[in-house]
């Protein structure tokens, strides 16, 4: 064969025979040189998990070490790189030096612990060897989802909080690889979770319950924004998350927080980002059951029901309504128009209807206009404004806003009316979502 006697004993390793190796190590073949495709005899013995092999190499190393020892000074004198060696101590020498490719380049196929990757630690290899992206055994083990492999390393006293060449550690490329149960060992072996890393926010991003449970019960930058202005629980609204959401909720989010660049609260953005009415009437009872303004208003000066009116969102407007939001609410200035005037917009007279009856003011009708067009909703408007209100309507109007803090939802059910009545004062007899037609953006 040709070639150095590194290059011999590599192909040696790889064939595992033995006899060639012994005979190549005692001619001065060094397992740690690189020999070829960047690989060390020795890292190939780990790889191979040729437990024999990986002995005799050692071995060498140890022996090579002794024979070649520095002196003080020129030890002094030599380079060190955290990235390519490590420390070895054994009984046969004070300190050896070997690659740290032993380890950390494993590809770890077999997912689990076989006797060579033992013996090496058990003959002193650094744990923390990292490879040329400053990526340690652990970082690499839990990327790959090898939960055997990570189980061993932590039992064995590796650094759970090693950071890599651009700060992210084992527990981010656990958490952006989906690895649920490497997540929950790391977290439970004191893996910290670093606000900046957002992990909270790539779990809800894949839709990960489990790993975001995980986090948030650990704090996790739960009212952190993100890049784009938005919370972990305002991401999950926009997501469609209302399991996720409500987590969030109990672990301690604040409901109220708006993002930081749009000041959109999460009833915005659910107005913007739900199209069924079911999804937004589940996120809507979970957002109010932990007192969310309703009348909030965001930067633009919108608030959210303006919003729904606005986007042609009608189911989320009725439910709005419904749940005693403000129909009065809003930032004229910012917007040109009340709510009122979007739905007099409207064919139909529905949403006018329920808003007046949500106790939306009266508009005076200008005597210097002229009537609008006949059957339009302008022209009902300019009719019912010259008639007052029944007394029903009062009296549900000052019911409704007897609640002050409260859920209306839950004021309504605690007063002691038949079921009949406290639907009528939760407008169920108005905006009849069976007729209003979803429209998706």
């Amino acid at each position: 064969m040709e070639g150095s006697l590194e290059e011999k004993l590599f192909y040696s390793v790889l064939q595992e025979d033995q006899d060639t190796v012994l005979q190549l190590v005692s001619q001065g073949a060094n397992p740690n040189k690189i020999a070829c495709h960047g690989k060390t005899s020795l890292g190939v013995a780990v790889k191979t998990g040729n437990k024999n092999l990986v002995k005799i190499l050692l071995d060498a190393c140890a022996s090579s070490s002794t024979a070649k020892k520095p002196s003080p000074q020129s030890s002094t004198k030599k380079r060190y790189s955290k990235s390519h060696k490590r420390k070895l101590n054994s009984s046969e020498c004070d300190e050896t030096v070997v690659k740290c490719k032993n380890i950390s380049d494993r590809t770890f196929k077999e997912c689990q612990i076989d006797e060579s990757d033992s013996l090496i630690v058990n003959n002193g290899a650094c744990l923390e060897a990292r490879d040329t992206g400053e990526r340690t055994a652990l970082y690499l083990a839990a990327g790959r989802g090898h939960l055997d492999v990570v189980l061993y390393l932590v039992s064995v006293g590796a650094n759970v909080n090693g950071e890599e060449i651009h700060g992210y550690t084992p527990l981010c490329e656990a958490v952006w690889q989906r690895s649920t149960d490497v997540v929950e060992i790391l977290l439970a072996s004191g893996a910290r979770v670093t606000h900046s890393h957002k992990l909270l926010h790539n779990a809800i991003i894949q839709r990960q319950e489990e790993i975001v449970t995980m986090l948030a019960n650990l704090g996790g930058g739960i009212n952190l924004h993100n890049d784009n202005g938005d919370t972990p629980l305002l991401l999950t609204v926009r997501l469609c998350q209302p399991a996720v959401a409500r987590i969030l909720l109990e672990k301690g989010a604040n409901v109220n927080l708006c993002n930081s660049i749009t000041g959109a609260s999460a009833l915005h953005i659910a107005v913007e980002s739900l199209d069924y009415p079911e999804d937004f009437q589940e996120l809507l009872a979970c957002l109010i059951e932990y007192k969310i303004d309703l009348n909030a208003t965001a930067l633009t000066g919108d608030t959210a029901l303006n919003r729904a009116l606005l986007l042609h969102k009608d189911f989320a407007a009725v439910l709005l309504i419904r749940h005693g939001c403000d129909v009065n609410a809003c930032d004229l200035h910012s917007c040109g128009l009340d709510n009122l005037s979007i739905a007099s917009r409207r064919r139909s007279i529905s949403l006018a209807s329920m808003l007046l009856k949500a106790g939306h003011y009266f508009p005076i009708p200008d005597p210097n206009n002229s009537i609008p067009k006949e059957g339009t909703t302008k022209n009902w408007l300019y009719h019912i404004c010259k008639h007052p209100p029944s007394l029903f309507d009062i009296c549900r109007i000052t019911i409704r806003r007897f609640c002050k803090k409260r859920p209306l939802f839950s004021y309504v059910h605690s007063l002691p009316l038949p079921k009949s009545l406290k639907g009528l004062l939760m407008l169920e007899d108005e905006g009849n979502l069976d007729n209003i037609i979803i429209t998706t953006s």
